[in-house]
């Protein structure tokens, strides 16, 4: 039996570095907060628990690659793909980012792929973002990255089922156009086992589940009512980490929430 395993989201960029290192307990200005930042990955990424018997790859931000991150995930035989969308526009979409030169840099860097996030408010925008996430996944693989589709559906969203229903509806429509697999990350949805007919499409490679704001226990306990997804989880792993901890509280606290992410996640196929 292969071990469950999942994806680590390190990839906080310059929106959500400011609440991340609220969480971690640590001052920080405008000019130092991607230093502080860099140094909480690394204390991270130090720790003996995040190994690749937990996690197969790793989703990092261009700034953690200018750094030198991926020679310490190289050595711990583990792979990294890079953010490379510059965040949303009101409308859930994504922002002008330089797409080639992103792409240049993720096979400088020899990254398996990169991921791109939107967010879906609405019903009625389930097709407008899913028509630039593949667009935008066509272009990554003629370049031979591997794309990570990530098409948000908020928790907070009071039309979230109804949302995640047309999604898994239009997801089959844009995956059977396609000539290349993707991995799609998708919002832990309310109904159980709601993407198994996606998991199961030739298409996608992998579906990964983010948190996206469930504390880590309560995503969890939604990740096990999911056949076949694995988590990729960002807030949740990290939930509890603080900068006053000394190495051993650090530890314990991350191997313990490393090993409730693995063990909710299905085995890989």
């Amino acid at each position: 039996m292969l071990l469950p395993r999942f994806v680590a989201a390190l990839d906080q960029s310059g929106g959500s570095t400011p609440g991340a290192l609220d969480r971690y307990g640590v001052e920080y200005t405008e000019d130092n907060m991607f230093d502080i930042m860099h140094d909480f990955r690394l204390r991270i990424l130090d720790n003996r628990s995040f190994n690749s018997s937990h996690m197969f790859a790793v989703i990092v931000f261009k700034e953690s690659l200018e750094r030198g991150i991926k020679d310490i995930l190289n050595a711990k035989g583990i792979r990294t793909y890079l953010k490379i969308d510059n965040g949303v526009e009101e409308d859930g979409s994504l922002k002008d980012m330089p797409i080639i030169d992103m792409l240049r840099m993720a096979n400088e860097y020899q990254c398996a792929g990169v991921k791109m996030r939107s967010i879906i408010h609405s019903v009625d925008t389930v097709d407008y973002i899913l028509e630039e996430q593949f667009s935008l996944a066509e272009i990554a693989w003629s370049a031979g990255l591997r794309p990570i589709i990530e098409p948000e559906v908020l928790i907070t969203n009071e039309d979230k089922d109804a949302i995640e229903h047309k999604l898994k509806e239009r997801l089959t429509v844009y995956l059977d156009k396609l000539v290349s697999e993707v991995w799609l990350k998708l919002t832990l949805p309310d109904t159980p086992n709601l993407y198994s007919t996606i998991e199961r499409h030739d298409q996608c490679h992998r579906l990964l589940a983010l948190s996206g704001g469930y504390d880590l226990d309560t995503a969890c306990e939604k990740l096990k009512l999911q056949n076949n997804m694995q988590a990729s989880f960002s807030r949740a792993l990290v939930e509890g980490l603080t900068y006053s901890m000394t190495d051993k509280e650090f530890h314990d606290t991350l191997a313990l929430n490393i090993y409730k992410i693995t063990h909710a996640s299905s085995v890989i196929r």
